[in-house]
């Protein structure tokens, strides 16, 4: 015993661990023989070693990332799933596939006391996570006529707490011989200052390792040889908490066996740059997952010239191995990743301690780390829908809730589909139109399916009158665009080229499934832009999303303004952001822009800008049509030069990860502003500088005015006139405004056009001595443009003005405002 505790305590005081012998000295024999071992059995120097190679890493600095190649299900033809679903299918009759979960996690960071698969998350079924799965495998195995064998990963944790479970519940109705449940492996929980934490006055805290001990685990447990005997020869690897898994897929596994790898994953499209979910991507050209808190802003920012993700497949736990490749590899010494955690502990004093904040270093391995032992891996694409639904949080997005909706939402179409009720092939979105031109025009549509998009432009003769108007279009269209390829995609984005200027055309679009589903929409006029010296008109609104849910019409407000602005007949609209409630929800996108302002936007482009509820989701990005980056840009029309700027890029904020609180020289969108501006000034036929931006440098109330203020000295330098925003849910428009000082001369117009968002019965602030002009009314505003004359009007949801502006340009630059 002695010379136990002489080498425990040599080995402490080594490490700088001298807290532990002090623990040691005052325990019994039998305790103080058992922390001595447990001591011992920690392997101090590689703890240390591994903390002090891991601490600080960037990837940046020593590692080349790159996109991943991938397939896409939903591009597939019908014959091409077919054929995959078939040879997944044969894997399973023959016994040749195995289920793996992940379940050593507890669910206490959820409010549930036991192990994270046995949270109910409020189905009416009350089924748990495990019983979800264990149903979904049951129905798999009975359509094979075999079942799967399914090996359940614990932690020492949890352990006991699962096989009881499934116990209690005779194993839901799933063979118990074919249920192998095996624990992960365990590294010491050291705190912030990398001191040995206790769980207990006498026993040390251990952390599960990470899941990527999971195939040491399988080798060391024996289930890799009862896999052998199986005859299993892939091992379909999936998380506890996605209350959507489609366990063993057999499209999935269709891929996978058809492709030359020993891997492979499916994913996701990330729904924007701070989705806290892995990257899949190369490092060094090896295929790889990089987690978000790892890969710098840039990176997680990039955007292709379409306005895409350049990273955007999101890794989502989900993958398949070739037996032989785990066989092979399960001893690997895969890299360890330090995690910070809040983990509970016992103190010097004996008090058992609950952290409200991380106080501790996990060391993890990763899974994914795996990836680059293979040359490559085959990346499937899915739709998020009916395949992903994490319960990570206890309230709010991905919690028991928000997968619980999810659940019932895929059941129901299951259910529609099991009926014969397959999903309509119909236009969900549009058509709408984006970036008019002199010469053309982009045409953008949604539909249920994937489809082929085709579109034909027709020209339009006049006539005395007629439903449209007083045009009738010709019976042969002028010109068709058809998408690229055979590839079939949901959102579709057509430009047309070679048109006239300020000339009406009609269009129609089409779409092809390619499985015999065919749709069209059209005829729809439409009006390409206006060449210098030609008068033009907009419309500007904002916030149909932000706060349409006070509003207890039903709808009726979005409605009534997008029926207000089709009236006045714009030549197209500014949406000042917050368009949508929730911009990473696509369904937002439809309840709260295009189906109320479908007759609107099918005949008239628009352009927009970031607001706060956009969230930056990818959404606002694969809706539109913007030159790169999407998020600020810039376009003549008419005698006018317009700029969208992305106010979130400027403020810091828990709510606006975007944002770095940076304006200034140096900045990407700053630099930007004074590059266009001066390109602008330069260009002595634009008589008018109009920007856009969701926050505005002057309103009442003052919400990040000192932030946007920083720009204005720019806009004030290279003339701009207006300046729309919104996110304050008022109209409001200011005095001529330079310097801080009313200037009636040569000062700058700040509109706060509210939109759909202002409120009547909302406690707003009192006007501000730059408030020219203040009322909370549902509106949109009316602008036309013609030479050196800009007229301005304000019109509530009923059609009634109830604000007006004229500003005369003189030659010298010099403004009347009347």
């Amino acid at each position: 015993m002695d010379q136990l505790l002489q080498q425990a305590e040599a080995v402490l005081i080594a490490h700088k661990q001298e807290h532990v012998v002090s623990v040691i000295r005052r325990l019994d024999a039998p305790e103080r023989e058992a922390l001595c071992r447990q001591v011992l059995g920690a392997d101090l120097d590689r703890l240390k070693g591994i903390m002090d190679q891991q601490r600080n890493i960037s990837i940046q600095e020593t590692h080349t990332i790159a996109p991943i190649g991938y397939l896409e299900w939903d591009r597939f033809g019908e014959e091409e799933r077919d054929r995959y679903k078939e040879l997944g299918w044969q894997k399973l009759q023959d016994g040749k596939v195995a289920a793996l979960v992940v379940a050593g996690g507890q669910g206490s960071r959820l409010g549930h006391d036991g192990p994270k698969g046995t949270i109910d998350i409020g189905l009416p079924s009350g089924k748990s996570l495990f019983e979800l799965q264990a149903d979904r495998l049951a129905s798999l195995s009975r359509e094979a006529g075999a079942f799967i064998p399914w090996y359940i990963m614990t932690s020492p944790d949890n352990d006991a707490e699962t096989r009881a479970f499934f116990q209690k519940a005779e194993f839901f109705g799933y063979p118990e011989q074919d249920c192998f449940f095996f624990q992960q492996h365990t590294m010491p929980a050291v705190d912030l200052n990398g001191k040995l934490l206790f769980a207990s006055e006498s026993e040390l805290s251990f952390a599960p390792s990470g899941n990527g001990e999971c195939f040491s685990s399988l080798r060391s447990t024996g289930a890799i040889e009862d896999m052998k005997r199986r005859g299993v020869e892939w091992v379909f690897y999936y998380n506890v908490d996605n209350a959507l898994i489609q366990i063993a897929d057999p499209g999935f596994v269709g891929v996978a066996a058809d492709g030359h790898y020993p891997i492979a994953t499916k994913v996701i499209e990330r729904s924007n740059p701070d989705e806290k979910i892995g990257i899949l991507c190369t490092k060094d050209g090896k295929p790889t997952v990089v987690e978000y808190t790892e890969i710098p802003q840039a990176m997680l920012e990039a955007r292709e010239p379409d306005g895409t993700l350049t990273y955007h497949l999101g890794n989502i736990s989900i993958h398949l191995f070739r037996l032989d490749f785990i066989d092979q590899h399960a001893d690997n010494d895969l890299p360890y990743h330090l995690a910070m955690k809040k983990i509970d502990y016992v103190d010097d004093e004996g008090r058992q301690v609950t952290p409200a904040e991380p106080n501790a270093y996990k060391l993890e391995r990763f899974i994914f780390d795996f990836f680059p032992l293979s040359e490559g891996m085959t990346v499937l694409k899915a739709s998020r829908e009916g395949e992903f639904a994490p319960v990570k949080n206890r309230e709010g997005e991905d919690s028991p809730a928000s997968a619980r909706e999810l659940v019932m939402r895929a059941e129901a179409a299951e259910v529609q589909r099991a009926a014969g009720n397959e999903p309509a092939f119909t236009f969900v979105n549009g058509p709408y139109l984006q970036w008019p031109t002199e010469q053309g025009m982009t045409m953008m549509w949604e539909t249920s399916l994937p489809a082929i998009g085709k579109l034909e432009i027709y020209a339009a003769d006049r006539i005395h009158s007629g439903e449209r108007g007083n045009y009738a279009l010709h019976e042969q269209p002028l010109l068709t665009v058809q998408s690229e390829g055979d590839a079939r995609v949901r959102i579709q984005r057509l430009t047309v080229d070679g048109l006239e200027p300020e000339t009406t055309y009609f269009y129609k679009a089409y779409a092809d499934n390619g499985d015999g589903k065919k749709v069209e929409a059209g005829p729809y006029p439409f009006r390409t832009a206006t060449r210098r010296g030609v008068p033009c008109s907009f419309v500007v609104t904002s916030e149909t999303g932000g706060y349409s849910y006070f509003d207890q019409s039903g709808g009726g407000i979005n409605k009534a303004l997008f029926e207000g602005m089709r009236k006045y007949r714009p030549d197209f609209a500014l949406f000042v952001g917050d368009m949508v409630d929730d911009g990473r929800r696509q369904e937002d996108w439809h309840t709260y822009l295009f189906a109320p302002g479908k007759e609107l936007l099918t005949t008239t482009p628009f352009y927009s800008c970031l607001g706060n509820h956009e969230y930056n989701g990818s959404w606002y990005y694969d809706y539109s049509a913007y030159p790169s980056p999407g998020n600020y840009y810039s376009f003549d029309y008419g005698d006018a030069h317009f700029i969208a700027l992305d106010s979130t890029d400027f403020i810091k904020d828990e709510h606006y990860p975007n944002g770095d609180g940076s304006i200034g020289p140096g900045h990407p969108q700053y630099d930007f502003l004074v590059r266009d501006l001066q390109e602008a000034a330069e260009a002595m036929d634009i008589k008018w500088r109009i920007v856009y931006i969701h926050y505005s440098p002057y309103v009442s109330g003052g919400y990040e005015v000192e932030a946007l203020r920083q720009l204005v000295p720019v806009m004030e330098q290279y003339g701009v006139d207006v300046v729309f925003s919104s996110h304050t849910i008022v109209y409001e428009r200011s005095h001529p405004l330079r310097g801080g000082k009313l200037d009636a001369g040569n000062g700058i117009v700040y509109v706060v056009a509210g939109g759909a968002g202002a409120m009547p019965s909302w406690q707003l602030p009192k006007r501000e001595w730059h408030t020219s002009q203040s009322l909370a009314v549902p509106h949109f505003v009316q602008v036309t443009v013609a030479g050196n004359c800009l007229d301005l009007r304000a019109i509530d949801m009923e059609g009634r003005l109830f604000d007006s502006l004229k500003i005369r340009k003189s030659r010298d630059g010099s403004k009347q405002f009347m």
